[in-house]
């Protein structure tokens, strides 16, 4: 039965997990927790600059499904915040219920950090280098110092790589840390789309902000430091929604980043997997970095502890982990193919026109429904799309990965076998033949409640898996 303990397993295996960022800590932690022996190592060096970034607001029950919520509210390192955006008009603010907060990434990390420590995993500063498997089973990594450490199973969590996927053109980021001139910017980041690019900024907690330019990164290409600085503070002086921000001095030279979205060619192997940006990085324009890389963190911790608990089941958390990385990525492309088309009409500069060309380019698959479509009649009769199929698909059910039966759609960007904790199969027993809308809503809101009955039912209309019954009624004989 799914989720019921093998006499086989073994609930114990020594693990390394290679960097200790969000993605490498959150899989560590996990990995403690499901019983196994963790090695967490963190390379060595200056560390990440001192900085603030964004965070959605998916990123709080997140913290509290590790049980780290109440840790990071006493550290002060995630606060909430709202954000002022102007994309195509004029500004517009959104709350700290849309927006989420900001991440003093320096305190958050080694929050994560002390966490993973004290549920019991080792913390090891070392360079390794590339793992090799072992003759008699498991792997050998070498460090830079010449030690050699074996493990069972290895996490791979080391930050960005692979390669920009087709049609995805380069950018990069210049960002700088303003000093401030003693008086408060407020809590709100701020957000601003330009005719060669966008720029991003945020307050500091002691009155400076850090400021990102968002570019092509041809435009970058052969310039010296000097130049680089004239062209972020030239390009800044532009977006006024961002130069209100920019007090003081740069208190140090700007940084250069890679914001090129990235995948890996090999997510997962036999009980070797890759979280975080090692297995996928995202446009930073989504502010899903951190919680996109704890999400991964927690998905390849499960794979790899069925690997090592199930071996007969490691194909199935293959499938898992290579589905959960191919649904973030699409839906990530097709939320962000919507604010390119929204920049190039309104700009209708070649920038934004050629990114919204490669997005029209991917072929990304739109909803039947148009979003601005109200949810139908309480007395509209519906029934599942005929397109859908009802079939196993690997699922996390509690702490493995099993076969489950799941919801596949053309519309759904993957296959649904829980929604908020509620098996499909019992939502779907809802729309047997007759069913309206109001009986449906009636019967999925003792399960998810009024507005989440209400929001599951127009989010599967507009996406076309729940449709108009318009078969005539069956006359008696």
């Amino acid at each position: 039965m799914p989720g019921q303990v093998r006499s086989t397993e073994h609930r114990s295996a020594h693990v390394l997990v290679v960097g200790a960022g969000p993605a490498g800590c959150t899989a560590a932690l996990r990995m403690a927790a499901l019983g196994h022996r963790v090695t967490l190592i963190e390379r060595g060096g200056p560390g990440r600059p001192a900085a603030v970034e964004s965070a959605p607001a998916s990123l709080r029950p997140l913290l509290a499904s590790l049980g780290l919520q109440q840790a990071v509210d006493a550290a002060g390192c995630c606060r909430s915040s709202g954000a002022w955006v102007q994309w195509a008009g004029s500004p517009q603010r959104a709350g700290e219920v849309q927006s989420g907060g900001l991440i003093d990434r320096q305190r958050f990390d080694a929050l994560l950090r002390e966490a993973a420590c004290a549920a019991g995993v080792r913390l090891l500063g070392a360079h390794a280098r590339a793992a090799r498997r072992a003759p008699e089973g498991g792997f050998e990594l070498p460090l830079h110092d010449g030690r050699l450490l074996r493990a069972d199973g290895i996490v791979w969590a080391t930050g960005r790589s692979g390669d920009a996927a087709p049609g995805e053109r380069c950018g990069a980021a210049l960002v700088g840390r303003w000093s401030g001139d003693g008086q408060p910017l407020g809590h709100d980041s701020r957000v601003q789309a330009g005719p060669e690019g966008w720029a991003w900024a945020a307050p500091q907690p002691d009155g400076g902000c850090t400021a990102a330019l968002f570019v092509d990164a041809q435009r970058l290409g052969g310039l010296d430091a000097a130049a680089r600085e004239r062209l972020y503070r030239d390009s800044l002086a532009g977006y006024g929604l961002i130069a209100s921000m920019l007090r003081g001095h740069l208190a140090r030279p700007l940084r250069v980043a890679d914001t090129t979205p990235r995948r890996a060619a090999g997510t997962v192997e036999p009980r070797c997997v890759r979280a975080g940006e090692a297995a996928f990085s995202l446009d930073p324009l989504s502010s899903q970095g951190v919680a996109a890389a704890m999400r991964s963190g927690v998905q390849a911790a499960a794979c790899l502890h069925t690997m090592l608990g199930r071996p007969a089941d490691t194909a199935l958390a293959q499938a898992f982990l290579q589905e959960q990385v191919e649904r973030e990525w699409q839906r990530h492309r097709r939320w962000r193919a919507g604010y390119d088309a929204e920049a190039a009409r309104h700009f209708g500069t070649p920038f934004w026109a050629q990114r919204a060309k490669d997005a029209a380019s991917r072929e990304l698959p739109a909803p039947s429904v148009s979003p601005a479509d109200p949810l139908p009649a309480l007395d509209l009769p519906i029934r599942l799309d005929g397109r859908s199929r009802f079939q196993p698909a690997p699922m996390l059910e509690g702490d493995w990965i099993v076969a489950a039966p799941a919801l596949q759609h053309p519309g759904l960007p993957g296959p649904v076998g829980y929604v908020q904790g509620q098996p499909v199969a019992d939502l779907l027993a809802a729309l047997a033949p007759g069913s309206s809308v109001a009986r449906v809503l009636q019967a999925w809101a003792a399960r998810l409640g009024a507005q989440g009955a209400a929001g599951l039912l127009q989010s599967w209309w507009r996406l076309g898996v729940v449709v108009a019954d318009t078969a005539p009624p069956l006359q008696p004989r």
